[in-house]
Parts: C-alpha cells; sequence; structure tokens
C-alpha cells in the first residue's frame, strides 16, 4: 500500500498526494479483482454509464426490442436468492461472530478475528453490485428508456461506488446494517422485477409495486439515522464515512420519496399501473 512521509500535509508534492489517492487501499486486499486503484471501479462505473445513456440506445436505434424474457427472469431469480443469501450471511458474521453492536459499533477490522472472513465476502457482495448493472443493460435492449431514470442510474453508480470504497479502505463495524437491509430491500423488489417479466397470461396481479418503493425509503431513512449514531457518539468508528453514510442515505430518501409522490400520488391511476 502506498503510504506517505511523515513530514507536514503541506510539504507533500503534488505527485505524493496524487499516487496516494490512486493507489490507496487496505494492504490486505488491494491484490483482489477491482481494489486498489479507485481507476478500476471507476471505469466500469463510467463504462456503465456511457453504454445505458450513448452506446446502447445508439446500437438499438434502427432495432427491434429483444425478446430476452427467459433471461430476465432467470437474472431476477439469480440476484433474488444472492441477495437472500448475502442477507443472512452479513446478519450471522457481523452480529453473531464478530458480535458488533447493531447501534454503534466501531470499525475494528485490524483487531477482529472475523474481519477477513467478513471482507471476503463483502468482495462477493460487491460483484453482486457489479451484477446489478446488468438490468439497466436489459432495459437498453429491450428498449425501455424510460426505465433508465437519472435516479436509476444514479442509485446504481453511487452504491457500488460507495461499497468498493467502504472494502477497499477495510472499514467495518457500523456499515454491517446497509448490506442486511440493502440486500432484504433487493428479496422483495427483485421478486417483483421476474413475476413482472412472466408472460402476461402468467403474471399475477402485482398491486404492490408502491410499496417496494416505500420499503426503500424506509431503508434510507433507517441507514440516516444509523449512520449519524457514531456522529452524536464515540463509536470507535470514523466520521467522516459516518457522515458520507448520512449523505448518501439522506439523498436517496429524498429522491425516492419525491419519486413516489411523483408516480403514485401525482400521477393519474392509469398512468400508476
Amino acid at each position: 500500500m502506498t503510504t506517505l512521509n511523515t513530514s507536514a500535509t503541506a510539504a507533500y508534492s503534488a505527485s505524493e498526494m496524487w499516487t496516494y489517492f490512486w493507489q490507496m487501499g487496505d494492504q490486505r486486499i488491494m491484490h483482489w479483482g477491482l481494489m486498489g486503484s479507485p481507476l478500476k471501479v471507476l471505469s466500469v462505473i463510467g463504462f456503465y454509464l456511457l453504454f445505458s445513456t450513448r452506446l446502447g440506445p445508439y446500437l438499438m436505434k434502427d432495432r427491434p426490442p429483444m425478446n430476452i424474457r427467459p433471461i430476465v427472469i432467470a437474472y431476477n431469480v439469480f440476484m433474488v436468492l444472492a441477495s437472500f443469501y448475502f442477507c443472512g450471511l452479513t446478519v450471522y458474521y457481523a452480529y453473531f461472530k464478530a458480535q458488533y453492536s447493531l447501534i454503534c459499533a466501531g470499525n475494528d477490522s485490524w483487531t477482529n478475528p472475523w474481519a477477513h472472513k467478513m471482507f471476503h465476502y463483502g468482495w462477493w457482495y460487491l460483484m453482486l453490485k457489479v451484477g446489478e448493472l446488468l438490468d439497466t443493460v436489459f432495459f437498453v435492449f429491450m428498449k425501455k428508456a424510460t426505465h433508465i431514470s437519472f435516479l436509476h442510474l444514479l442509485h446504481h453508480s453511487l452504491a457500488l461506488w460507495t461499497v468498493w470504497l467502504d472494502l477497499n479502505l477495510g472499514i467495518s463495524g457500523q456499515v454491517a446494517l446497509f448490506p442486511i437491509l440493502n440486500t432484504s430491500v433487493h428479496v422483495v423488489m427483485y421478486t417483483y422485477y421476474g413475476l413482472s417479466a412472466l408472460p402476461v397470461h402468467m403474471r399475477p396481479n402485482l398491486w404492490w409495486k408502491k410499496y417496494v418503493t416505500q420499503f426503500q425509503i424506509v431503508q434510507f431513512l433507517m441507514l440516516m439515522i444509523h449512520g449519524a449514531v457514531p456522529l452524536v457518539y464515540d463509536c470507535n468508528f470514523p466520521r467522516y464515512f459516518a457522515s458520507l453514510m448520512v449523505f448518501e442515505a439522506g439523498l436517496f430518501a429524498y429522491l425516492f420519496s419525491d419519486f413516489y409522490v411523483k408516480t403514485y400520488l401525482k400521477a393519474s391511476p392509469k398512468k400508476v399501473e
């Protein structure tokens, strides 16, 4: 891991600061895929945004929507099972093995014997976040441009970046609640997506779509409150990361609430359906 010398911060050269930023990371996991330099994960996010907004629509411009229903159904089934698995896994290792407090948990990744095991599964959770980008790819191929909103793209991009940053910096403790709530929401969300991808004659009455959004909003509000605890009490958790957690959760609580109001409260019944 690149480290800075012990001189005053003001004495760091521009090249030293630049090198530190682009090669930062926990030395125990820097050799894992996408870890180390932020350029790796930012390249994934950049290509995702480019494909979703420019390249994909251009390639599909003069083509009919692709019939990829079986792939979409299989994808959603996989995401439901994977989300359920990681939810249980995080509960088991974070709160039964590592014995973190559900309210105020410090970052003890260098002293907790379960840290490496949690980082190992955390890396696979990061890969799950990469896999979540595929639902936008499917929207492009099926020419469902209305589904590819600013909120959709921002949510996928920031979620991947935040999980990468947490893992790359070797942060544990207070962050454990995020994958639990996040995967819980995704079990419900991908179940809905999977059912909605079924042929019309096989599709059940999906009257509960708006409750998926409500679940997401509640998740962000809980994460915002939970993330603020280290800002009030000394949890031995980095305050800069707690501030980031609060900001991001608050941002999405607002954006999803705005989406909910516009879609379900102000829209006509026909549009909501």
